[in-house]
């Protein structure tokens, strides 16, 4: 009986040569392939990726920017961005659709917000403008700490804020209606106290006079307690990544 004879492929007489010959051949036909799969991308997913990769360069860079309710968050050495103006009761009502405020108006400050309800408020933004594409993927909006606040109070004076230092007042102000500090931040003193990310209170209020409206002076609040004379202004925070 006749043995069968194993061959190889043709002028390659070590198997082991062979297979190897078929696996670099493959690789080479799967490497000149891959051009041709990118040059398949669909118009709308190009133009999808190269509006992520704008919208991540502006908030990398030191512009301000404008958010989906219109808020003007302006960049500060510090590496984050800050709210020109404390959260409207038209701001907070857009997003969380009540205005617990004691004085109505929808360019006053919202006031009679807790810290809880301040952190909520931050949240369901951030994730408001991330569906919406309008914040790159891990920026969020948070409240201040204190050491950020003690960076974009600047150089506000008392003469340019709301208080009760030269008499007795009676409610809060609409944003913005005295100058700015060098940052171009309205109301960074008085006006509203404002909630920072531990629920200590900065700035003073309309009813503030004497010792509180020491620029150092820290309001010691409970988390779920709200007050007429207390809000918050956002900061938008970058990945850590990318600090």
């Amino acid at each position: 009986m006749n043995t069968p004879v194993k061959r190889n492929a043709p002028g390659i007489t070590n198997p082991l040569l062979a297979w190897s010959v078929v696996t670099v051949l493959l690789l080479i036909r799967a490497s000149a392939a891959e051009p041709a799969a990118a040059a398949t991308q669909s118009p709308e997913a190009k133009a999808k990726e190269e509006k992520a990769a704008k919208l991540l360069e502006l908030f990398q860079s030191d512009s301000s920017i404008t958010n989906s309710l219109g808020m003007i968050l302006v960049h500060l050495p510090g590496g984050f961005r800050v709210a020109q103006y404390e959260v409207t009761q038209g701001d907070y009502q857009s997003v969380m659709g009540e205005n617990p405020s004691r004085f109505p108006g929808a360019r006053r400050p919202v006031e009679h917000v807790t810290w809880n309800q301040a952190k909520s408020f931050c949240e369901r933004l951030t994730q408001k403008d991330s569906d919406a594409g309008r914040i790159p993927p891990g920026y969020r909006y948070a409240l201040p700490t204190e050491a950020q606040w003690d960076e974009y109070v600047g150089d506000a004076r008392l003469q340019d804020a709301i208080t009760s230092h030269l008499g007795d007042r009676r409610s809060t102000e609409n944003v913005g209606g005295l100058p700015p500090n060098q940052h171009g931040l309205y109301d960074t003193r008085g006006n509203v106290w404002e909630w920072s990310s531990s629920p200590i209170a900065r700035g003073a209020s309309w009813r503030s006079h004497e010792d509180f409206l020491d620029v150092s002076f820290r309001f010691v609040g409970e988390p779920d307690r709200p007050f007429d004379d207390i809000g918050f202004r956002v900061v938008l925070q970058a990945p850590a990544s990318t600090r």
